[in-house]
């Protein structure tokens, strides 16, 4: 009788559980436009984007930037240590400077390596520009070398508290802050 009764007790419950879509992706538009970086440098308008679709939900993004020098196929050398702090608009990587959109500070936050947006970031939205130019201060030292500026980017759910446990920033309402 007992046997009975643990086997109608312990009946399995089917409980779907489904992933969430984490597909932010790096957008690049190289398209030149001279009153966004000054006189001498490359474009490199640099945007993430989000796209809408099955499982998507509003998500906290940030990015990281790094480069990487190749000769042919050959990766030769890279640098994605912590980036360090921005220096007004400007990032210093060695002896390539990365210059920010003008406006990166009311969009985008830096924090331990990171560039945050400032808001959560819906399925179907871009968010504003973070780079708008490159220079190579030591232009000759690449001759024979093919350089990438590299912009690794991630989301994380903006509900539930993984932001705050991972990264170490605030999710209020559509806010999100150091």
């Amino acid at each position: 009788m007992t046997q009975a009764y643990l086997t109608l007790a312990l009946t399995p419950k089917y409980n779907p559980l489904n992933l969430g879509n984490t597909n932010i992706t790096v957008t690049e538009d190289n398209v030149p436009d001279p009153g966004d970086v000054p006189t001498g440098q490359d474009t490199k308008h640099v945007q993430l984007s989000y796209p809408a679709g099955p499982g998507c939900v509003p998500g906290v993004v940030r990015a990281t930037i790094g480069r990487v020098a190749q000769e042919g196929s050959d990766q030769t050398s890279g640098d994605f240590a912590v980036l360090p702090a921005p220096d007004g608009d400007e990032i210093t990587l060695g002896d390539i400077v990365v210059y920010l959109d003008p406006d990166w500070l009311s969009n985008w936050f830096y924090k331990d390596g990171y560039f945050y947006y400032r808001n959560v970031l819906n399925p179907g939205e871009t968010t504003p520009y973070l780079v708008v130019g490159v220079t190579y201060a030591n232009a000759g030292d690449y001759d024979a070398k093919e350089i990438h500026i590299n912009v690794l980017a991630d989301i994380l759910q903006a509900s539930g508290g993984a932001p705050a446990a991972e990264w170490g920033v605030n999710v209020t309402g559509a806010a999100v802050s150091p």
